[in-house]
């Protein structure tokens, strides 16, 4: 692949970063024209824009990106059919087949994958209850996360970790890792009403009523309009 895909993606905002897919595209031949038809579909993607032509383009691009041996894209694609399937159990052997190429791959650009794939991972099995399993993914990211000087995607890391073990009835050690994140956003004059949204629940959980009606105070000042 010779287009750079870093350099027309605005991962912030999917819908802006689709002119310059389409520019690129129009100037494209090959296996670059492939892999760019694939990152449009998924700028739809990521706006939930789901369509089977997607699934299939995707599909095609983890076949294609094989034969190239281009890890990144193969790992890029099965994440998207990861989020365009609808069967769980679909969703989950994307997952972690990405998973598993990421931790193989010898290709540098590869290693960004394995914080997010983890997240998914654990976002997953925790809806089906398995805690043990997601508590496992979610703290595999945080770590990842810090060792890569992600602040802000390290904390949301953590904050899955409580909350898991929150589901896990490990109470107190969810409230020192909620409390922890809530000082670090105050110490940089922020405040993350999700973090109070848990909270709230685990001082109802406590039988603290103040504390819990002060943490949803908080949560409602700090919530979007």
């Amino acid at each position: 692949m010779t287009v750079e895909l870093d350099k027309l993606w605005t991962f912030a905002n999917p819908a802006a970063s689709e002119p310059a897919l389409r520019d690129a595209l129009s100037q494209a031949m090959g296996d670059d024209a492939l892999i760019l038809r694939t990152q449009i579909a998924r700028t739809h993607g990521m706006r939930r824009h789901f369509d089977e032509a997607a699934h299939d383009l995707y599909l095609k691009a983890v076949e294609q990106a094989s034969i190239a041996a281009d890890d990144a894209v193969a790992i890029d694609a099965m994440h998207m059919l990861a989020i365009v399937e609808t069967d769980p159990k679909a969703q989950l052997r994307w997952n972690f087949e990405a998973l598993e190429l990421a931790r193989e791959s010898d290709q540098p650009t590869t290693n960004r994958w394995e914080a997010s794939l983890r997240h998914n991972i654990g976002r997953e099995v925790s809806a089906a209850h398995r805690h043990e399993e997601a508590l496992a993914h979610f703290r595999a990211a945080a770590d990842l996360r810090a060792e890569a000087g992600e602040v802000e995607e390290n904390r949301i890391a953590r904050w899955m970790v409580a909350k898991t073990l929150r589901a896990l009835g490990q109470i107190h050690d969810a409230l020192d890792m909620q409390q922890e994140l809530e000082s670090e956003h105050a110490a940089h004059g922020k405040a993350d009403p999700y973090v109070f949204e848990e909270l709230e629940i685990i001082h109802r959980l406590l039988g603290d009523a103040a504390r819990a009606a002060d943490s949803a105070a908080r949560r409602r000042a700090h919530s979007p309009a």
